[in-house]
């Protein structure tokens, strides 16, 4: 039996195959009512018609596929924007090829040759550091790029951004509020915006209470090797708390600079002997699924990581449908979650 064409389904819903194509192809502001675009759709499930994606990509130069590219798709955090992201691409018609960089720039820059070999009609990135030579080359191409990266400055770049900075504020100001004043920050590397950001919102919730947050009090951990993020944001917590508990044998608090790190440090001070939180309180960032019932719950910095992933991929297809010019980037506000793993120091 002869596969049904676009001439077929418009016979059947009584139209021209223009108008076929403006309804399968989703083309913005085509005068079509609605009642003859659900004729369409219907003629066309019931002949279970499947658009030749390679005849048309060929004929509209697109592919109906977008990039996305993420440190490891193992971390939780990745894993929700990388839905958000999916679920709008698949209702727009895209299909999404996710690449996990590790943050190793020669594994990135053979993504980048793929991507353009293979004509992805956009590209999504995140976690991709110091390298504007690689989104440069792609938008030279022609390829509209996505970043979760405010240190990304480029005309022709959109940006998906979150008040880190008040998300850092919100976590030593709960802290503090409950009367901490030896307070840890552990972190990765600050080697990108975001987690200065929240370093640097940290220490401004301490000056306006007239306290100064001590330098030596900052933990940073060696940098990210090519390894899957909870590996490493686990192992970080853990050798770090380890450390503060020689260094600063008087702490009260710890903040962790994401969640997986902070669940590395749980373990730490499991393994002390140490309860939380009637010892030592701890605070994490994300409010990743797990940070709902680990120790009963984690206190944490809460912020929209699906809403992110699926702002990215409406911001890239509003570009790619030449619907978006000159806007201000999407920016979220970070919100406070108050669980089990703080609480006032004892006296």
């Amino acid at each position: 039996m002869p596969r049904p064409t676009s001439k077929d389904v418009a016979r059947r819903a009584g139209v021209s195959r223009t108008t076929v194509s403006l309804v399968l192809n989703n083309v913005p502001n085509a005068r079509v009512s609605e009642e003859t675009r659900q004729r369409i759709l219907k003629a066309a499930r019931e002949l279970d018609y499947r658009p030749n994606e390679l005849a048309r990509g060929l004929k509209t130069n697109r592919s109906k596929m977008l990039a996305l590219l993420i440190p490891s798709i193992t971390n939780p955090f990745y894993a929700h924007v990388a839905q958000g992201v999916e679920d709008v691409a698949h209702h727009y018609g895209y299909t999404v090829f996710l690449c996990n960089t590790y943050r190793d720039d020669e594994r990135v820059e053979k993504y980048i040759r793929t991507l353009l070999q293979r004509q992805v009609d956009g590209v999504i990135m995140l976690g991709i550091v110091g390298r504007l030579e690689l989104i440069e080359r792609l938008v030279e191409e022609g390829i509209p790029v996505v970043v979760f990266d405010r240190e990304v400055l480029h005309p022709q770049v959109d940006r998906i951004l979150v008040n880190h900075f008040y998300g850092g504020w919100l976590a030593a100001d709960h802290l503090l509020g409950l009367g901490h004043r030896r307070i840890v920050f552990i972190s990765s590397p600050l080697r990108n915006a975001a987690r200065r950001d929240r370093v640097d919102g940290f220490r401004a919730a301490f000056a306006e209470r007239g306290l100064v947050f001590p330098e030596e009090n900052l933990l940073t951990g060696p940098p990210e090797p090519n390894m899957g993020d909870e590996d490493y944001e686990l192992q970080n917590g853990y050798r770090l708390t380890k450390e503060v508990l020689v260094r600063f044998p008087e702490v009260t608090a710890i903040a962790c600079l994401n969640d997986m790190s902070a669940i590395g440090t749980l373990q730490a001070l499991e393994e002390a002997g140490i309860c939380v939180p009637e010892e030592i309180s701890v605070i994490g960032y994300d409010d990743i699924p797990v940070a709902k019932i680990v120790r009963s719950g984690l206190t944490t910095i809460g912020h929209p990581q699906y809403e992110r992933g699926k702002a990215a991929a409406q911001v890239l297809i509003q570009k790619l449908r030449g619907e978006r010019e000159n806007q201000a980037p999407p920016l979220f506000t970070p919100w406070l979650v108050v669980r089990r793993t703080t609480a006032s120091p004892r006296s």
